[in-house]
């Protein structure tokens, strides 16, 4: 079976995010289990390459398409080729989107279903904005900038018009399908389908020989770039409130620029950069990873490897994050090994941190979060969801 793929850029551009890492991941599982895969994208930079293979997978890059960028030219171009391939009877199966990448082909003349998966939309962008405005920038959140969401979402009809104009789609998170939702589309549209991880969770690790776990402390930990919305200057403020003979911390990035949050910590901080193999024994050496995000955008990652590392987690209820500790409430009770604190609030943080203490909590559910990681579990639910939806276009 044929799946063609659209996305803006690809792994082998130069500057890539999660979006393409994980769509690259989908791609190589499908042709892993049998599927033939072609990706359009736009051209690399500096580059005349048409056409190459990766893990696989056949990018093929879009002469005079701005690289990395929607354009007309990428749009066009895949509209082009989706016809050449009908002039040799090679229909896909599905054309599945990387956000909006697929956009021009949507509702095409050979009812071939068009499915997009969403990383990210304009609501949580906007949403992002107003956390960035109240929180990084310390200023008053008035009655225009919702006015201002409500109406860049609401009377975007064009917007609105694209995404209900796809076949189906996959939300990473239930805050997710919720904005999507948004745009007008149906429920029984849009599935949720968790990232998966790499293959290095699920593997035994290298030992950490550089890094001396204290005996009688508890190690927090945080990893990440240290910009101005993941929460690090705020998790300061509630590293100067707890008590330095209980608490140590453990930060875990490349960037210099996290020393300068905590070098005037007075609990003891140490900074590690390991490579990617090393991860999860880092996670596994926390006892608590804290994620004080104030993003609505995406579903960090981190949260994910660090419960699958046996690690308990505690994350600003952001509402993609306080929508999954709700999830986990219904599915582990009281077992649940996730918890949230109130955004922004330094008491809220510093009392979920001593509770965990306190209540000396462990997490003891691994094997329920590598079922839900698994790069196969994704594959196999992507499947499912293609051959749901091409019966219900196609019969």
């Amino acid at each position: 079976m044929y799946i063609l793929g659209a996305i803006r850029q690809s792994v082998e551009h130069n500057s890539t995010g999660g979006m393409e890492l994980v769509s690259h991941d989908l791609y190589k599982g499908l042709v892993a289990v049998g599927f033939e895969v072609e990706v359009l994208t736009s051209a690399l930079k500096n580059q005349d390459v048409s056409e190459m293979n990766i893990d696989g997978v056949k990018y093929i890059f879009i002469k005079n398409a701005p690289s990395g960028t929607y354009s007309n030219e990428l749009h066009e171009g895949i509209k082009s080729y989706l016809q050449s391939l009908m002039k040799i009877n090679k229909k896909p199966l599905i054309i599945h989107s990387a956000s909006a990448a697929a956009a021009s082909v949507i509702k095409n003349a050979y009812k071939i279903p068009v499915i997009a998966t969403w990383h990210g939309t304009n609501i949580e962008q906007e949403l992002d904005r107003m956390m960035s405005y109240v929180y990084v920038e310390r200023k008053t959140l008035l009655p225009s900038h919702c006015e201002n969401l409500l109406r860049n979402i609401c009377n975007n009809k064009r917007l609105h018009s694209d995404f209900q104009g796809f076949d189906g789609h996959v939300a990473i998170s239930s805050f997710m399908k919720e904005c999507i939702i948004n745009y007008g589309v149906a429920e029984k549209d849009v599935t949720i389908i968790n990232n998966a991880l790499p293959e290095v969770f699920f593997q035994e690790s290298p030992e950490l020989n550089s890094f001396q776990k204290s005996k009688d402390k508890v190690l927090l930990g945080l990893v990440g770039r240290p910009i101005a919305m993941k929460g690090y200057e705020f998790f300061n403020k509630v590293l100067q409130r707890l008590d330095p003979e209980k608490y140590e911390l453990m930060v875990v990035s490349g960037h210099k620029d996290a020393l300068e949050y905590f070098k005037n910590s007075k609990i003891k901080t140490h900074f590690l950069s390991v490579e990617r193999s090393q991860m999860p024994s880092v996670y596994a050496l926390m006892d608590v990873y804290i994620n004080p995000t104030f993003r609505y955008s995406g579903f960090d990652l981190t949260v994910q490897e660090a419960l699958i590392s046996g690690t308990v987690v505690l994350n600003s209820d952001i509402r993609p994050y306080q929508n999954y500790y709700n999830e986990l409430q219904n599915e582990l009770g009281e077992r649940s090994p996730f918890f949230v604190f109130k955004v922004g609030d330094i008491d809220s943080c510093l009392s979920a941190i001593n509770r965990i203490y306190v209540n000396k909590v462990k997490n003891h559910q691994v094997s329920y979060f590598t079922k839900k990681f698994k790069f196969q579990y994704m594959i196999e639910e992507y499947i499912k969801f293609f051959h749901d939806v091409n019966r219900r276009i196609n019969g």
